[in-house]
């Protein structure tokens, strides 16, 4: 009997992990160098997205991974400063395992490529190795084929140099930088990547970059297989925007030998987390409840939060849900409130707050609409077909009440906006 069917003998197995024939981290858009703009404290995100390639070589380390794949974009642009270069190159010194760089569309191999012109990115540590080449990469039992961008954008498939299967290829790992052809209406110039490439290619992984949330979902543990599991973009390794919706991750990748479906887990490594919410206001109880909720946010001091209000108010309550946001605000590392459509509602409305001319005239002539004033307009006045007019000139009731909660909603963010 074997050791394998034999109960009183399974504790002389090796633990599974131990059985697995390779085993590697796969991140992607690092995009160090990203700008930020317009984001509130800029540089301290620039400078995380190179502190989290720490975080990397650390989940690398922990879980004895063989090796490092950055499948594409290690850098926001090729006009990369050389104090930058030179600190990514020493973050990397001290990876504890080989890592591979591919070229993606930011960082592609043109003339004026990072990889292959910048004397600060040349005498790399021998752990570290560009993939500038579409040539099959040996690595022990595996076998890399890596597709570097050469251009920002090409509408070539970047797989289809891929030869066919050999007995001495090991395990087959595809690595990519495109839109996986898995969604509707993606840009015909993006890099396209078949959606069966991997199947198409025979290979046992294709490890994709250029989107930054991790898709498809990967399991949590070991038995986490995915059903379709042999092509995945492991997302950014720090999150960089509100519509990322599962960034911040790098995922490890256990392959017990060729052809055998991989076995992929996350593991997230992102500082910052980026959270979008949206609050209907009504009145005070709805006030303390947004209250409520925000203020229990987890990790505030780490996050970036993007409220939207919406709702029709009194003045008094548009004022109070200003104040307990301007209260929350300090906790957080940024928080940005969208209240364009938290609108005073219109029997608060008078066109005195407005600047005397054209915008007082136009408001006094829609309260007068929305509040069913049926006499008719006033000489030379001309709504214009866009606000839906009748035929005798007027305007219907509720798009002159729409009209005023726009027109008071803009007037009022301006004016809160030359006080700050």
């Amino acid at each position: 009997m074997s050791p394998s069917t034999n109960p009183s003998l399974t504790h002389l197995l090796p633990p599974r992990e131990v059985l697995c024939l390779v085993k590697f981290v796969h991140t992607a858009d690092w995009q160090l160098g990203m700008g930020f703009a317009g984001r509130s404290r800029p540089e301290e995100l620039r400078k995380e997205r190179l502190s989290a390639i720490g975080r990397v070589l650390d989940v690398a380390r922990q879980e004895d991974a063989g090796f490092i794949i950055v499948a594409g974009d290690c850098f926001e642009t090729n006009r990369i400063s050389r104090t930058l270069l030179y600190e990514a190159r020493e973050a990397l010194r001290n990876a504890p395992c080989p890592v591979f760089i591919l070229p993606g569309n930011h960082d592609p191999l043109s003339q004026d490529s990072i990889y292959t012109g910048r004397d600060e990115w040349r005498n790399l540590p021998p752990t570290i190795r560009v993939l500038t080449e579409p040539r099959p990469v040996t690595v022990g039992g595996v076998t890399l084929y890596p597709c570097p961008c050469a251009g920002k954008t090409s509408a070539q498939d970047p797989t289809a140099w891929i030869p066919a299967r050999r007995p001495e290829d090991g395990v087959r790992i595809g690595v990519a930088h495109g839109s996986w052809q898995v969604l509707p209406e993606l840009p015909a110039d993006d890099h396209p990547v078949p959606s069966a490439a991997a199947q198409e290619r025979d290979l046992d992984y294709l490890a994709l970059g250029h989107w930054h949330s991790t898709f498809p979902d990967a399991g949590a543990g070991r038995d986490g297989r995915h059903a379709e599991g042999r092509t995945f973009y492991s997302g950014t390794h720090e999150q960089a925007g509100f519509g990322e919706r599962d960034s911040g991750n790098v995922l490890i990748v256990e392959i017990d030998g060729p052809t055998e479906t991989p076995v992929v887990r996350k593991r997230r490594t992102s500082r910052f987390v980026w959270r979008q919410e949206e609050f209907e206001v009504r009145d005070e109880t709805s006030v303390r409840a947004l209250q409520d909720s925000v203020q229990n946010m987890d990790e505030p001091g780490q996050s970036l939060v993007r409220i939207t209000l919406k709702g029709v108010v009194p003045p008094t309550i548009k004022e109070e849900t200003a104040r307990v946001l301007d209260e929350i605000r300090p906790r957080f590392f940024s928080l940005e409130v969208d209240d364009k459509d938290l609108v005073t509602t219109l029997a608060e409305m008078d066109a005195g707050e407005l600047p005397s001319g054209l915008l007082r005239r136009v408001a006094a002539r829609l309260i007068a609409y929305a509040t069913g004033d049926t006499g008719c307009p006033p000489a030379g006045w001309s709504p214009g077909p866009a606000l839906g007019r009748d035929a005798g000139g007027r305007i219907p009731e509720e798009t002159a009440r729409r009209a005023l909660q726009l027109l008071f909603g803009r007037f009022d963010l301006l004016k809160r906006g030359g006080q700050q």
